[in-house]
């Protein structure tokens, strides 16, 4: 969300974001298929950062690559 709005939106979200149908963040058919897959790959990068390399969860949390990896997938999916 953070990264959208920042980074891709440049701070401008408008009202049209409250339409259900048809507005500016549409998307298709109402799913934002880079969002929903940043979603999908982040929580998996997460499982891994935190059950695989445990030293990384014990050391410093799995959120923190979790949140630099999604942040960094994101905008290159939107931004393609």
């Amino acid at each position: 969300t953070l990264v959208d709005y920042f980074l891709v939106k440049k701070q401008k979200y408008s009202d049209d974001m409250y339409k259900l149908k048809g507005g500016a963040y549409w998307y298709s058919k109402g799913w934002n298929w880079p969002a929903v897959a940043t979603l999908l790959l982040g929580i998996i990068f997460y499982w891994v950062c935190a059950y695989v390399f445990v030293d990384i969860r014990t050391n410093i949390t799995a959120a923190i690559p979790t949140a630099i990896f999604v942040s960094i997938l994101y905008l290159a999916l939107v931004k393609k």
